[in-house]
């Protein structure tokens, strides 16, 4: 006859299942966390890649300068920036 591993008592279950239910809810809730801040760096990637387009279409070479440089920094050091942060943030908590 089979005998099981481990024996539990009925409390113990009801602990481990209202564990597994509260690790349950916090994965949606770092799901929706990760989706918010891959957008974040979406939209910080496009704006920089929008601030590299308007250095060519405006007037003085020094307001094109700026937005190219700008762009730069917005559109790859933006969402390093915030990926850093994010992963810091959960790091820490």
């Amino acid at each position: 006859m089979l005998q099981p591993l481990l024996v539990l008592s009925q409390a113990r279950r009801q602990q481990e299942l209202r564990r597994a239910e509260a690790a349950n809810a916090y994965d949606g809730v770092y799901r929706l966390k990760r989706r918010r801040m891959l957008l974040l760096c979406a939209l910080e990637f496009a704006v920089g890649l929008w601030l590299l387009a308007l250095a060519d279409h405006v007037y003085g070479h020094d307001a094109g300068l700026a937005c190219f440089y700008g762009g730069i920094l917005v559109g790859y050091l933006g969402p390093y920036w915030t990926l850093l942060m994010w992963w810091r943030k959960q790091d820490l908590s």
